[in-house]
């Protein structure tokens, strides 16, 4: 292929568009290849109905081209399709004489040469890429150039340039990673596959586990385009739980997490991480209480964390950011690079109320119901534009408090804001159970409240429970452990109940209050586990 235009018709110079920096004192042009551009254009005359297709969904726009030459044959031959007429040598070059462009391409000699420089349409895929990725390098290029510009014109904010580049930023992303549209035949045909799966006994669970047998069996897991809202009142183990799914959804599953913490540092995340998972007292080690056993067993889980020669698997990736008060924009970009430059598929904010919503000027006196909505918005956006699942942490207020005794939460007990829970998949809510009146009625004379009691506590002899170590579930078992419900107040998709669960406190970790004889089955998604309150 020549590596020049020009050189099939030495009477003719080709035409540039002008560079989008003025870099013409350095020598240098724009990102450009004239060679993948005559590429694609040839393949269009050598195999013009597939090829169109192709192309068609690659390239937007005729500045996709850098030569003007090739916007104007592109333009063409996008007219002769909307027309439904034939794409050919004498087509093109008869609609470029009617409008007075033949001459101007080239000639026909020009246009003819673009067709035998190509070896075989087969390459087309490969010219497109190139085509493509030098128009987005061209686009920042221009879009730099404009932002440079602009810092010098004394009515324009740093704020508000931030919120320029940020759009450009996240249309180019989207650009560089297009989305693909999929018809209702794709769909129904991966459909039909789970249930011949189903069918031949080979069930699996539509999303990554959450490590809680409860929890998987009522939600059948963290699934793609999913938005779920985690709430609880301060101190009541929803960063806990949160970061303990990440931890399995990373290590155990390898599947890539992203965090952002708004809250924490990074550092004192990962020590409770290492701490739940390797059982270890939490607050003894701030206490500066440590055997050799415990920090042994912390050095060998961190392991974990590394490469798994056995199953064949990569390192576990965590992607923790630590930046406070989030603004939408930013979260949107970092979503985006995160899902695009490590693959993450979950993704865990702590928490939402600490977001700061948009940051353009004229948003700056919202107040935190404002805040939260965009913010809501903005995560809605995102899980459905990606193939990802949210997390989010988010306060629960004093209703219930206030209310009766021992009401369970509603989606109303959500602080600030009802639009998490009109716009989330799933909301749930961590809550104590009644566990004192059980306790103080274990030794009362009345044999129907002794009773109840002991059904109350049956947790206590439970197979997860019994599995812990014994000075945790002695008879000052209240100062280790503490029942605690996972309350499913709404899921789009499935029932709502609650998830009993049991808090380690030592260890900040949370298990499954009872698991059925059928473990493994239930941990697979197969049987939903009794005691699931509510309906559909």
């Amino acid at each position: 292929m020549p590596s020049d235009p020009s050189e099939f018709h030495p009477d003719v110079k080709p035409r540039r568009r002008g560079a989008a920096l003025d870099l013409s004192q350095a020598g240098q042009l724009p990102p450009h290849s004239i060679e993948a551009e005559q590429g694609v254009l040839g393949c269009l005359f050598l195999a013009p109905l597939e090829s169109w297709e192709r192309a068609a969904t690659k390239i937007k726009d005729k500045e996709a081209f850098y030569d003007l030459r090739h916007q104007t044959l592109w333009q063409t031959v996008a007219g002769l399709v909307s027309d439904g007429a034939p794409i050919d040598l004498i087509t093109v070059a008869e609609r470029l004489q009617a409008s007075g462009e033949l001459e101007g391409v080239g000639g026909l000699a020009y246009v003819s040469g673009l067709q035998d420089a190509v070896p075989s349409a087969s390459n087309l895929g490969y010219y497109l890429e190139i085509v493509h990725e030098k128009w987005v390098l061209r686009r920042i290029q221009k879009a730099a150039a404009e932002v440079q510009a602009s810092i010098y014109q004394s009515r324009v904010t740093a704020a508000e340039l931030v919120t320029r580049m940020g759009s450009v930023a996240t249309e180019l992303s989207e650009d560089a990673s297009p989305k693909v549209d999929h018809g209702i035949q794709s769909a129904m045909e991966k459909a039909l596959l789970l249930v011949e799966q189903h069918r031949q006994g080979r069930k699996k669970m539509l999303g990554l586990s959450t490590g809680l047998n409860f929890l998987d069996n009522i939600t059948s897991g963290l699934q793609a385009h999913q938005y779920w809202v985690l709430a609880a009142r301060p101190g009541g183990y929803k960063t806990a739980l949160a970061m303990q799914i990440g931890d399995f959804v990373a290590t155990e599953q390898r599947e890539p997490v992203g965090v952002f913490s708004q809250e924490m540092d990074s550092p004192t995340l990962a020590l409770r991480m290492l701490c739940s998972r390797a059982k270890v007292n939490f607050q003894a080690f701030r206490n500066g209480y440590m055997d050799t056993a415990a920090a042994q067993r912390l050095t060998t889980t961190a392991s974990a964390w590394g490469s798994d020669k056995a199953r064949g698997l990569g390192p576990a990736v965590m992607r923790i950011d630590e930046t406070p008060g989030l603004y939408c924009e930013d979260l949107e970009l970092k979503v985006h690079r995160m899902h695009r430059e490590f693959g993450c598929k979950l993704f865990i904010l702590d928490y939402l109320q600490l977001m700061q919503g948009k940051r353009a000027a004229d948003y700056r006196g919202d107040n935190l119901v404002m805040q939260m909505s965009h913010a809501s918005a903005t995560i809605l956006r995102l899980k459905k534009e990606l193939p990802i699942c949210f997390l989010v942490l988010a306060q629960e207020n004093t209703n219930r408090e206030k209310a009766e005794k021992d009401r369970k939460p509603m989606l109303s007990d959500l602080k600030d804001s009802q639009k998490p829970a009109q716009d989330a998949d799933l909301v749930a809510f961590l809550y104590e159970p009644d566990m004192k009146s059980a306790i103080r009625n274990l030794n009362s004379k009345d044999e129907d409240k002794r009773e109840i009691a002991k059904a109350q506590l049956s947790w206590l002899e439970s197979g997860p429970v019994q599995a812990l170590p014994p000075e945790l579930r002695g008879d000052d078992w209240p100062e280790h452990l503490k029942r605690i419900n996972l309350y499913v107040a709404k899921q789009r998709n499935g029932p709502t109940g609650d998830c009993r669960l049991v808090v380690v406190k030592p260890w900040m970790r949370l298990i499954d209050a009872y698991v059925g004889e059928e473990d493994g089955a239930r941990r697979a998604g197969v049987a939903p586990q009794k005691g699931f309150g509510g309906g559909w």
